[in-house]
């Protein structure tokens, strides 16, 4: 979320404060829907699976290993 807002922010101010000659950046609430999405999908994934292996295993085994 701090990110999102983060580049959301500087999005708003690069627009007021560039001159349009530069062209200036776009943003589009689908594409950060996505972004936040993909990188939430990302992330359970990278925690859900270690921590579900974990769960599997007896407590003895896993503080042995």
């Amino acid at each position: 979320m701090i990110g999102v807002t983060v580049g959301v922010g500087l999005v708003m101010i690069s627009q007021r404060l560039l001159p349009s000659t530069y062209g200036l950046p776009e943003m589009s609430m689908e594409s950060v829907g996505l972004a936040f999405g993909l990188s939430l999908l990302i992330g359970l994934i990278a925690g859900g699976y270690p921590a579900l292996r974990a769960a599997r295993l007896c407590p003895m085994d896993a503080l042995r290993y």
